[in-house]
């Protein structure tokens, strides 16, 4: 009797390796048929790219039938990634670890209710040592837009840690004179500035981590060149403006 337990010991977790190997290689395949959606969707709402979808509005600023037609594609792919969400969350926290368009990030907050499941691996997601750059922005700018869709008290830390990665990255980049990665098409200056919005864009949903952004600002503007001497400057007008209207 013994020994039959023992072989049956075995069979068991081998079994329960199966099973998993085939979860996570089915989850790997949803993974990648999203994230090809989403391409997609990248395309349907950027008319100023070259795609299928990509037309010239009219003169009198009607938008036209192809760039309707992209639009209705993306809000199909929206509707499909919010039942595959809901069906599997953990798909959520993979997707988003992979990354994808900055672009259509406010609209997947938008019509993705579903995204709201990224709350619960927010700190996960942000404190985690991506080696390429692009992937921290990606985190930082997505939980940056989906604070202003749920600027909630019980969220300002995760609001805080958005913080703290953005001034992080934003150090990072005026640090690093002759930045150059293989994996960012976009300038050095074209990075800060995204940087610099999100900063702005996460302090309008949490008014008060306006005074450690406005002093970290302020710390970089006397280490910059010209054009990102003044993007820093432009940003601290704008933060102290918010919030001399009583933003605080």
């Amino acid at each position: 009797k013994r020994a039959l337990q023992t072989r049956s010991i075995p069979a068991l977790n081998q079994a329960q390796i199966e099973d998993s190997e085939i979860t996570a290689l089915i989850m790997a395949q949803d993974s990648a048929a999203i994230q090809l959606l989403l391409e997609i969707c990248h395309f349907s709402i950027a008319p100023s790219l070259p795609h299928p979808f990509a037309t010239e509005e009219k003169d009198d600023g009607t938008i036209s039938a192809k760039k309707c037609e992209g639009l209705q594609i993306a809000a199909y792919i929206c509707s499909f990634v919010q039942h595959a969400l809901q069906a599997q969350p953990l798909l959520a926290k993979l997707i988003h670890y992979q990354g994808y368009s900055l672009m259509i990030i406010p609209f997947l907050i938008d019509h993705v209710p579903s995204l709201v499941v990224c709350l619960d691996f927010a700190q996960e997601l942000l404190s985690h040592p991506f080696p390429q750059i692009d992937r921290s922005i990606f985190c930082a700018t997505f939980y940056s837009y989906l604070m202003v869709k749920y600027p909630q008290p019980r969220l300002l830390p995760v609001a805080k840690n958005t913080l703290q990665l953005l001034l992080k990255l934003h150090a990072l980049m005026y640090n690093k004179s002759d930045f150059t990665d293989p994996s960012i098409s976009e300038t050095k200056t074209d990075i800060i500035k995204t940087i610099v919005d999100d900063v702005r864009r996460l302090c309008t949903a949490f008014p008060t981590l306006l005074e450690e952004a406005i002093a970290t600002l302020l710390s970089a503007v006397s280490h910059t060149g010209n054009e990102e001497h003044s993007q820093a400057a432009d940003a601290i007008i704008s933060l102290v403006r918010q919030k001399r209207e009583g933003a605080l």
